[in-house]
């Protein structure tokens, strides 16, 4: 009886340890960034936890871009957790981070270590399927003479393929959207979406591509199927791209301006970073009111896009040009 008195009571108090953690994890999810990270801070004293405290504190601070933050949480999870595939790609994450707000002779210092935990987080896990987007995405982006190879890209690719179709499709529409292959980067998405027709990012990056070749109509219709969306901020930005889908088209700019005010209009007053600021759906609407002809109402949506952000430049000029 005391034996399992004492096993239940470990039990007990492993699930009480790892409760935070499963809350903090559920906040991630939705995205609840500072009351999970307030969770996780609190837990760092506890030994038991202090590992999965950084691993997740890791994701939180790279999801948020704060990799100051990422960077030391990251190595001291890795140091904690030596033989984690996810440890490793996490810190891997947070120096790619760093790098990409660094100029480029600073990244060149950081590069050596962020392709060793990299590399040693695939070795951990070879299908670990974010370290091997993040290794394809590297490979593509990365200059030569830091270790990008298109060439590499392609073979990781149909690695990926064999683990996650999937994701490695998607990694295989970034590879043609590099090398400028529109075409084949929409049929890669159309392809995606007869398997998943409600899935409003494929949708969303569908639209883009078909910009870029001027396929306005089509775009337009991309973009329009995702305007009424449950989640607002997708609903917001495909508002947005329609507008912006008929100023670059030159066509149907009195409509433009209407999805642009109403963009404006429910734009939440916290910026989501997903979505362009107010300023430059001033600006856009002030392109639009030129392609009507209407000078004065052009001038007043400048005016409107610097009185929200002075520095903009592309709505300086424009007023500028205008006068």
């Amino acid at each position: 009886m005391k034996k399992l008195f004492a096993l239940w009571l470990i039990l007990a108090c492993q699930a009480a340890w790892g409760a935070p953690l499963d809350e903090a994890r559920a906040l991630i999810e939705e995205r609840e960034y500072d009351e999970a990270r307030a969770i996780l801070e609190g837990t760092l004293e506890q030994p038991a936890l202090e590992a999965q405290s950084l691993l997740l504190l890791t994701r939180i601070c790279n999801a948020r871009e704060e990799y100051e933050d990422g960077v030391s949480y990251g190595k001291r999870a890795v140091k904690l957790l030596p033989e984690s595939s996810q440890a490793h790609h996490a810190y891997a994450e947070a120096l790619r981070i760093k790098m990409s707000n660094a100029g480029a002779m600073k990244a060149m210092f950081t590069v050596g270590t962020y392709k060793k935990m990299l590399h040693r987080a695939i070795e951990l896990d070879p299908e670990n399927v974010d370290a091997l987007e993040e290794e394809i995405g590297f490979l593509l982006q990365a200059p030569s003479i830091a270790g990008g190879s298109k060439s590499k890209a392609r073979d990781r690719i149909r690695n990926l393929e064999q683990i996650d179709w999937r994701r490695g499709r998607l990694m295989q529409a970034m590879l043609d959207y590099t090398e400028n292959d529109y075409a084949a980067t929409e049929a890669v998405y159309l392809e995606l979406l007869e398997r998943e027709p409600q899935d409003a990012a494929l949708r969303m990056n569908l639209g883009y591509v078909l910009q870029r070749q001027e396929k306005y109509a089509a775009a337009d219709r991309a973009f329009g199927l995702l305007a009424e969306n449950d989640d607002r901020d997708v609903a917001l930005r495909a508002v947005y791209q329609q507008a912006r889908t008929r100023i670059l088209g030159n066509y149907e700019p009195e409509r433009a301006v209407t999805l642009l005010q109403r963009y404006v209009r429910e734009l939440p007053e916290k910026h989501a970073p997903a979505l362009p600021r107010a300023s430059a759906a001033q600006w856009r609407m002030g392109m639009a009111y030129e392609q009507q002809q209407r000078p004065g109402e052009a001038r007043k949506a400048y005016e409107r896009a610097l009185a929200l952000d002075p520095e903009d430049k592309q709505a300086r000029k424009a007023l500028k040009a205008l006068r």
